[in-house]
């Protein structure tokens, strides 16, 4: 049976404490620790020490991930900031997509949204109230850099990291 994964850089712990507060505050909550997918979830019917030999082939040459908050978004029932598109960004999302056996999903490629997920599922009468409390918010970090991705896996609708990778080394060729 195939499992979930994800591609994952997590934010500084002040942002992630903050954003853990802002969801104790609000009655919300979101998928996992708050995070930045680099791709969207993918199946993989490999072993994880498999996944892990992929990634540091195909992400763990780049340097250390700079990334960049926008602004307050929101999309159905789910509230986000966004992540500004750079082409380091864009670089890493490419990288993430060549992993052979990984497959890709219709939210990938030109469609790649980059955020980070504050609230989902909120109930359609709590909607308008927290998206016009949202604003009286002050995002306490509007930027930081990953020097480490994480390889989550989906269990039970929670994310559980099972590996880490360090970016930026070098790769000798043998």
């Amino acid at each position: 049976m195939d499992t979930s994964y994800g591609i994952v850089a997590l934010p500084p712990q002040p942002l992630r404490r903050w954003i853990e507060n802002f969801q104790k505050r609000h009655s919300v909550a979101a998928y996992g620790e708050a995070h930045l997918n680099l791709r969207s979830p993918f199946s993989w019917s490999g072993t994880e020490q498999e996944l892990m030999a992929a990634l540091e082939r195909h992400l763990g040459h780049l340097p250390p991930l700079e990334v960049y908050l926008g602004k307050w978004d929101r999309f159905s029932s789910t509230v986000f900031i966004d992540v500004e598109t750079t082409p380091q960004l864009t670089e890493f999302h490419r990288a993430s997509l060549e992993i052979p056996g990984a497959e890709r999903s219709s939210f990938d490629g030109e469609a790649y949204s980059p955020h980070l997920t504050v609230a989902l599922g909120i109930c359609p009468w709590a909607y308008r109230r927290v998206w016009r409390e949202i604003h009286s918010e002050s995002v306490p970090v509007a930027r930081w850099t990953s020097s480490e991705l994480y390889l989550a896996r989906d269990v039970g609708g929670e994310l559980e990291r099972v590996g880490k990778l360090e970016l930026g080394k070098v790769l000798v060729a043998h």
